[in-house]
């Protein structure tokens, strides 16, 4: 049996997906090194290539601490199995941060 061309799946493919990222460990500086998150509750290990982002970082718009998390657009690299065609993924890169939340913490009330 022929398969069409729609059929044939690609080796390789990225995904973009909106994502909640909890800050592990940040590099704060513009460079491709990986920051550590917990995404969905794991961890994961991915640059941040949104320079607005760092723009803000730097201009001390916003502070970023372990614990904060940021709302952003994750691209994930996913490579296909030959055998049981299963995609699995090969790399993570945080493109577009759309909000940085800091962490809740909890206040003293003065008795």
């Amino acid at each position: 049996m022929l398969t069409s061309p729609l059929e044939i799946e690609e080796p390789q493919r990225e995904v973009n997906e909106v994502a909640e990222l909890q800050i592990k460990r940040a590099i704060l500086e513009r460079s491709k090194r990986k920051w550590e998150f917990i995404w969905r509750g794991i961890k994961i290990s991915a640059p941040v290539s949104d320079q607005q982002f760092y723009d803000d970082f730097f201009a001390h718009k916003i502070t970023v601490a372990p614990g904060d998390s940021l709302d952003a657009i994750l691209t994930i690299s996913q490579v296909r199995d030959e055998d049981t065609g299963i995609y699995t993924n090969s790399k993570y890169e945080v493109k577009t941060v759309h909000r940085h939340i800091p962490r809740a913490t909890q206040v003293e009330i003065d008795a």
